[in-house]
């Protein structure tokens, strides 16, 4: 499982989740002890919320640019 560490920099997080959602299609992300649990929040509320609401963030899927929330 590719491992998405946050106290890594920007640059190498996003290395890793490129190449775990191009290649894998998941992934485990390791927060540091210094970021407030709360941040993670809005996240869990988005998911955890219905599928119209997710579908309207929903990126729409073309040849040149195969990324987005499914």
């Amino acid at each position: 499982i590719p491992v998405v560490d946050l106290s890594q920099g920007e640059e190498a997080c996003a290395e890793v989740l490129r190449h775990a959602c191009e290649s894998v299609g998941f992934f485990y992300l390791r927060r540091p002890a210094s970021l407030p649990p709360e941040l993670f929040d809005g996240a869990r509320r988005f998911f955890r919320g219905s599928r119209e609401t997710k579908d309207a963030y929903k990126a729409r899927r073309k040849e040149d640019h195969p990324f987005g929330y499914q």
